[in-house]
């Protein structure tokens, strides 16, 4: 009886080392798992970087359209068919009726994005950002992981709009960062 208590013993022992043995190995590996998801949401957010994307350009609108109305709406920005490497919808259309697919446009030159990504915000405070009647938004070309960080950390961020705290995000690697008091703080996952 004794003996087989005790071989019971040494087999619980090894398969408590194998556990911790085991546990050690999947933390190593959740960390690497999560180091290799930010070194690929930081290259698809670089890949993007030269990318704006436009909300509520009504669906039936042809993309030479598109453009032309970005000429007209800005000027003196050379907004032309060459200057973009490409235009083109995001995802698939499930039904005309519902919210129109996303605009992506491919600039060939950051600085011009940025020139356009300033000028387009100026005129959305404006209320001046309407194409055949719709307000259209404008926003950064991020990854689906970086648009799902966003949301997680929402509440926080509505907090620091109701304290009026400024802030900014940092998406390579991912962060918030603040000034609060003269001083920057940084928020990471």
């Amino acid at each position: 009886m004794a003996e087989t208590i005790n071989n019971t013993w040494e087999i619980a022992q090894a398969n408590e080392q194998k556990i911790k043995a085991l546990q050690e190995q999947t933390r190593k590996l959740e960390m690497h798992n999560k180091y290799v998801t930010d070194k690929l949401m930081d290259l698809e957010n670089r890949v993007r970087w030269s990318n704006l994307r436009l909300k509520n350009v009504p669906e039936s609108e042809d993309m030479d359209k598109v453009i032309e109305w970005m000429a007209k709406l800005l000027p003196d920005l050379g907004i032309s068919k060459d200057s973009l490497d490409r235009i083109h919808r995001v995802g698939k259309q499930i039904n005309e009726a519902a919210w129109p697919r996303d605009v992506v446009m491919c600039f060939g030159r950051y600085t011009q994005r940025e020139q356009v990504f300033k000028a387009l915000k100026a005129l959305d405070r404006l209320d001046q950002l309407v194409y055949n009647g719709k307000k259209v938004m404008v926003y950064d070309d991020l990854s689906q992981e970086t648009i799902k960080r966003k949301k997680n950390i929402r509440a926080f961020t509505k907090v620091l709009q109701e304290k009026d705290i400024k802030y900014n995000w940092r998406i390579a690697p991912f962060a918030l960062i603040m000034q609060y008091k003269g001083e920057t703080l940084i928020a990471k996952d």
